[in-house]
């Protein structure tokens, strides 16, 4: 790849573009490069772009921040935000030893007068800090069902259907993909 000198001026545009490009066309979970920009202007060399040539930041700007910061020994403002995970509610959880077989602790009485909404405060924090565990859990059942369940499902002789599910009553289901037969097993079997 070759590398390619821009005034500020010019790289301020690109970066302005980026912003356009994040805003109109790739939305929140996208990411638009300083190559996608300069792509995006070659493949419309002929239409008319719509950009304000002033701008708020150019290199320089950048540069000269991160400089500044990294001198008097503040975070750099172009520097992006770290994030962090709380994981608190993990101390919170039962002892296995304390949990018995219907999932219920231990100590806890049915005949107990003493019930608050606490409790279930603290079960539905535990039953957040273990749906992790219970997602993987479940992506592994999905990806094996196919495996598991291999007696269940065929390649159709159809040429409108690419397979066909045997469904627990006996009667069949026609679908195109081996993720349409997945969800049925997961709908049927599971």
């Amino acid at each position: 790849m070759q590398t390619l000198e821009v005034t500020d001026d010019q790289y301020a545009f690109i970066q302005h573009l980026r912003e356009e490009i994040s805003e109109d066309v790739v939305g929140k979970y996208g990411y638009v490069r300083e190559q996608d920009a300069l792509q995006y202007l070659i493949d419309n060399l002929d239409d008319d772009i719509d950009l304000d040539g002033e701008f708020d930041s150019s290199a320089t700007d950048d540069v000269a921040a991160s400089v500044g910061a990294a001198i008097d020994g503040d975070p750099d403002p172009t520097a992006l935000e770290e994030v962090a995970y709380d994981e608190t509610t993990a101390s919170k959880l039962p002892d296995e030893s304390s949990v018995g077989d219907d999932g219920e602790s231990a100590t806890d009485d049915e005949d107990s007068a003493g019930d608050t909404g606490d409790e279930d405060d603290v079960e539905s924090n535990a039953d957040d800090a273990s749906g992790d565990a219970d997602d993987d859990e479940m992506l592994d059942e999905m990806m094996s069902l196919l495996e598991t369940h291999d007696d269940k499902w065929a390649e159709s002789d159809s040429s409108d259907h690419r397979y066909t599910v045997t469904l627990p009553d006996g009667s069949t289901e026609d679908v195109q993909t081996k993720d349409d037969v997945r969800a049925l097993l997961f709908k049927n079997y599971r």
